[in-house]
């Protein structure tokens, strides 16, 4: 029995698996961008995260913080910046809701709670 294009097909879905699986940790694919002269830059969306922990605690970018704090670091929010919810499964449900009424009380256009797809 000839061995060697089993070999062949096992390299090729190695390469296969490889290929996905790089995709599916990035998200995202490295593209070769045409180059044009007239084009014109993007502004680049700053984003903020505000995450709730299973104890109920409030953290902005990492670091932890009050309710209070919350509401102040909101105003300094500009309209063009992105927010990040995320929130524990074992978070209360009154610690989300104060988060979710500050957050409506801003006002801000891009609010965006994180979920995972069952």
């Amino acid at each position: 029995m000839n061995i060697i294009p089993f070999i062949d097909i096992m390299l090729v879905l190695l390469t296969i698996v490889l290929s996905v699986s790089t995709f599916m940790a990035h998200r995202s694919l490295v593209l070769d961008i045409p180059k044009t002269d007239t084009n014109e830059a993007l502004t680049q969306k700053r984003s903020h995260e505000v995450v709730i922990d299973a104890q109920g605690l409030l953290y902005w970018d990492e670091k932890p913080l009050a309710l209070e704090a919350l509401y102040e670091n909101l105003n300094t929010l500009s309209k063009e910046d992105e927010l990040i919810l995320k929130a524990d499964t074992k978070a209360t449900f009154g610690v989300f809701i104060e988060v979710v009424d500050a957050l409506k009380r801003i006002h801000h256009p891009h609010i965006n709670i994180v979920v995972q797809k069952k």
